[in-house]
């Protein structure tokens, strides 16, 4: 992966041991914006690269980039199956299976139950209704 020229004739930042590192961590547990931070880059830039190999794998390129973006996601979808794994096997007298779900639940949308209310403060709340934007009213 290392040292490719892009379109720009610019060098890539992204070699094969940025890379590596950065999806090792997403593996762990750590957000992407955070290994990018880590490991000096700022997060738009991590962004960028995975989106640019989104694209990339799209049109059937097979990039740096292309190989980044698909081992970042493979690498999220590990850590989620892990967690779930030690969710499932909490019926085995596992101590810390809720702290797993709260995990879960933080950090993928699909885990967390539809928002219904809004706390505003000082102890008081609103509800707000989600309509279909085809509804009048």
């Amino acid at each position: 992966m290392a040292g490719k020229k892009g379109i720009s004739g610019r060098k890539t930042d992204l070699t094969d041991a940025i890379a590596k590192a950065i999806v090792d961590d997403v593996r762990g547990g750590l957000a992407e914006s955070r290994s990018a931070i880590k490991y000096g880059f700022g997060p738009s830039t991590l962004t960028g690269w995975k989106h640019k190999g989104e694209r990339d794998l799209e049109a059937g390129k097979d990039s740096v980039y292309a190989k980044f973006a698909k081992a970042l996601t493979i690498a999220d979808v590990e850590f989620e199956q892990v967690r779930l794994a030690l969710i499932l096997k909490a019926g085995r007298n596992e101590a810390h299976w809720a702290a797993n779900l709260g995990v879960l639940k933080v950090k993928y949308a699909h885990w967390r139950p539809p928002v219904t209310g809004v706390e505003v403060g000082g102890g008081q709340s609103i509800t707000i209704h989600l309509l279909p934007q085809d509804v009048d009213l």
